[in-house]
């Protein structure tokens, strides 16, 4: 005599609790995982993706330019406020979700430290469709073109990370070409070899905000520095004034 049939597996073949049509749930999982990490991990994707993002923030560009209708200061304050803000979404999704709780993205990006040349990428067209979402969304509180402008800072601010990073990777030599990324290369290479500091890429300001930089009291202590280093020429050179005031008053008495 046959069992009767839940009505909870109903429209599901009688399969052993976890499976459907003879595939367990947690290998179907599995499979999609794979086959997403098999695109991440593609040097193909690596390469399309970065030209896509390119074309996405010149599209964002000329959408700005078409639709805008207004004061070109407040295009400008867009475009500015938009490349500001990818600073700290950059650390926020750095620190929170790429060495965050556990998931695909965050086990890629334990790949990239553990092989700091490999081409690890956004799975196409993933950042472009985040870009879109983004203006959709800022075309309700600003206008189209407003918001296309302020998208175009933003996506700006993304590519100018990614080239970084691969500079950074890929052809450390250029480095010191360019003032100021010394630095930044330093602070990267420390967040390779201790991964819970110094997360932000183009930028050290919010490690700074948030106490995640490796040398906390770095600012303060250069300030610091630079006070004190300047204390013994203020002094020297207030002695030669004195010398120069006494010999000058000598120099008439004996006259």
């Amino acid at each position: 005599m046959s069992e009767p049939v839940s009505r909870y597996s109903r429209g599901r073949s009688l399969e052993p609790s976890g499976t459907l049509a003879g595939v367990s749930v947690d290998a179907r999982r599995a499979s999609v995982r794979s086959r997403l990490e098999q695109v991440i991990y593609s040097p193909a994707n690596y390469w399309i993706m970065l030209v896509v993002d390119l074309a996405g923030a010149a599209a964002f560009l000329a959408l700005g330019v078409r639709l805008f209708e207004g004061d070109h200061t407040v295009a400008a304050l867009a475009v500015g406020t938009g490349l500001v803000s990818w600073s700290g979404l950059e650390y926020a999704v750095h620190r929170w979700v790429l060495h965050g709780a556990p998931s695909v993205v965050q086990r890629t990006h334990a790949r990239h430290h553990r092989e700091p040349a490999a081409l690890i990428s956004a799975p196409l067209l993933l950042s472009t469709s985040i870009a879109f979402g983004l203006w959709a969304a800022l075309c309700v509180p600003l206008t189209a073109g407003t918001a296309a402008f302020a998208m175009f800072g933003l996506y700006a601010g993304y590519n100018g990370y990614v080239v970084l990073h691969h500079i950074q990777h890929h052809y450390p030599a250029l480095v010191p070409l360019v003032p100021g990324l010394r630095a930044l290369e330093r602070a990267h290479l420390v967040h390779h070899q201790r991964y819970i500091v110094n997360y932000g890429v183009t930028s050290t300001w919010w490690d700074h905000v948030f106490a995640s930089d490796a040398e906390p009291g770095r600012l303060r202590r250069a300030r610091a520095e630079r006070r004190q280093a300047a204390v013994p020429v203020l002094h020297v050179a207030s002695s030669l004034g004195g010398t120069d005031r006494q010999d000058g008053t000598a120099h008439a008495t004996s006259q």
